[in-house]
């Protein structure tokens, strides 16, 4: 029998982020993938700002961003007939050359360049997945076995008995794990043995994605280079997204038809608006979801990623989505293997991911019923009629209102674990949750914000690698009460202080306690009278209720927030 302390069926992103955390946190896994280790289609083609703080913290931000788009590509959203037809409306997005170096100007436009130290970072799946699968294998606690799955399982109250089978041989071994995680996608056997369903309007329609390889396909129409190119044409309603932005893309036909070309290459053609030189690469029939799982764990098994929720493309959540689920689940079974998590951090995760699930596959969902509106149009928009011009007006006003599609800092940075077991509230109301625009705070559960410190040099990297960080934005001498206490109880912790009064309005409180994850777990203008019992609530020792009876400190209202918006 095999033995590791967290089995993980299904390789994907959600699957190698997890193994990567659990590794660069010092704990070991068994990966099970039914595939070779290669990922011939790229499903998702972005990379939020969040996702990217979180490579960041593995010191692989560098790494990613040299696998995407090079760094002076055009991020511009293009929608016409087709390619070769007539061109209805365009935006520019910031590229990730402009971003990083902004200047006065594009300061003043673009607020989200004082939010994260990233963009949108436009990347293929099928380029990021092996860039976080070497990182995990790199770890000698990580281990990964491709062209094996899972096919049973039975857990009890100190682990997991599972059943593994190489998918060529037939051969099977079992693996007895603390943990089973199922990142197994969106028809997980874990899911599915479980028994828990799906919950969410269901599917929103049925769609083909076509992988191919045009030398020159820039070139081979009037539109140029841009990231995602729609076509609104009748007969051809899609999107083409750029892979390397030179002859790798990805077309998505929406809403397949039966009497649509059998031929992938024709429909290819049939969206450009005539015949061009193109390899298919792999063509994958797909369904847009709006779906998220009625639990997410039971007992010492759990499910992440698309075995947990289910998305439409529209605004790029999905993998995202799944990616920050399993840097949540990474941290606290790691903490929980390491002796010092309590009960209450592993409840947590479903506490504290459900509701984001539901948040993003909602919006996306409703980012796909504006973009079907736009696709529901009569053949004369492509006539050079009044008929035709009125209607391609009407469309580019619509899609000139509806830029959070494709440009969301508040759903990737603005993100709160509202009611968390592990999170001691402060009585403040939430910031606004709004798609487009991210309110920086400290307010608990939060994401800390980020501020340049020095020349590549953000707040987000001073978090510890395995532990929590107590901000100090106060002259008092000594050490905190809470370092005591973590000597106790072997929670892995660092003091910080800070002496910048820049940050410590953005910070708002004179402490904050930041989680492993970079997430606010409590703050306040003085230490709490009961040290251990915060301490023990946002590791998941004691019941939050316990920790509310008495406030852990006095309150104070909230300093400014710089302008934003």
């Amino acid at each position: 029998m095999l033995e590791t302390p967290v089995l993980i069926a299904g390789g994907g992103p959600a699957g190698a982020t997890l193994a990567a955390e659990l590794g660069w946190r010092g704990s070991g896994c068994l990966v099970v993938d039914n595939t070779d280790g290669t990922n011939p289609h790229p499903r998702a083609n972005m990379a939020g700002q969040r996702t990217m703080e979180i490579f960041r913290r593995w010191g692989l931000a560098d790494q990613v961003l040299k696998a995407s788009l090079p760094a002076d590509y055009p991020i511009d959203v293009i929608f016409s007939t087709r390619l070769t037809g007539l061109e209805i409306h365009r935006f520019s997005l910031t590229t990730a050359k402009e971003f990083s170096t902004p200047t006065p100007e594009l300061r003043a436009k673009l607020p989200d360049v004082d939010w994260s130290p990233y963009f949108k970072t436009q990347i293929g799946q099928n380029y990021l997945e092996p860039v976080i699968s070497a990182f995990a294998a790199s770890f000698d606690g990580v281990k990964v076995r491709h062209n094996w799955k899972l096919v049973d399982f039975a857990h009890d109250a100190e682990g997991v008995t599972s059943t593994i089978e190489h998918t060529g041989s037939g051969a099977q071994e079992t693996v007895r794990s603390r943990f089973l995680v199922g990142c197994d996608g969106g028809r997980s056997f874990v899911r599915g043995k479980l028994g828990i369903a799906f919950k969410g309007r269901g599917a929103l329609a049925n769609n083909l994605g076509i992988y191919f390889r045009s030398p020159g396909f820039p070139q081979s129409h009037p539109r140029g280079r841009g990231t995602l190119l729609w076509t609104l044409a009748p007969d051809c309603r899609g999107v083409f997204i750029a892979v390397d932005g030179e002859q790798y893309w990805t077309y998505n036909r929406y809403f397949v038809r039966d009497d649509d070309p059998k031929d992938p290459r024709e429909q290819v053609w049939q969206a450009v608006g005539k015949k061009i030189p193109l390899e298919v690469l792999s063509s994958q029939p797909w369904t847009g979801y709006q779906v998220v799982a009625e639990r997410y764990r039971e007992g010492n098994v759990f499910i992440c990623g698309d075995a947990a929720h289910l998305f439409n493309p529209t605004g790029g959540f999905g993998m995202n989505t799944a990616i920050g689920d399993a840097a949540d689940l990474g941290w606290k079974l790691a903490a929980a293997l390491q002796g010092w998590g309590g009960p209450a951090l592993l409840d947590s995760y479903e506490a504290e991911r459900q509701p984001i699930g539901v948040r993003n596959t909602t919006e996306a969902a409703g980012n796909f019923d504006k973009v079907a509106g736009l696709m529901q149009l009569p053949a004369e928009i492509e006539e050079d009629s009044e008929r035709g011009r009125t209607l391609r007006a009407d469309v580019a006003q619509r899609v000139s209102g509806q830029k959070k599609t494709w440009s969301a800092s508040g759903m990737h940075l603005g993100y709160r674990y509202e009611g968390s077991p592990v999170v001691v509230p402060d009585g403040t109301p939430p910031t606004p949750d709004h798609p487009q625009v991210y309110v920086p705070t400290t307010r608990p559960g939060s994401r800390a914000p980020h501020f340049w410190l020095g020349e590549g040099h953000s707040m987000l990297d001073l978090v510890p690698r395995r532990g929590f960080a107590l901000l100090r934005f106060d002259n008092e001498a000594g050490e905190s009460p809470f370092a005591a206490v973590a000597r106790k109880t072997g929670v892995p912790f660092a003091e910080l202080r800070m002496d910048n009064a820049e940050v410590a309005r953005l910070y708002e409180r004179r402490y904050v306690l930041v989680r492993p994850d970079g997430h606010v777990a409590w703050r306040g203008d003085t230490f709490p009278t009961d040290p251990a019992s915060v301490l023990d609530t946002v590791r998941g020792h004691t019941p939050i209720g316990l920790a509310q009876d008495e406030p852990a400190c006095p309150t104070s209202p909230p300093s400014s927030l710089r302008k934003t918006a």
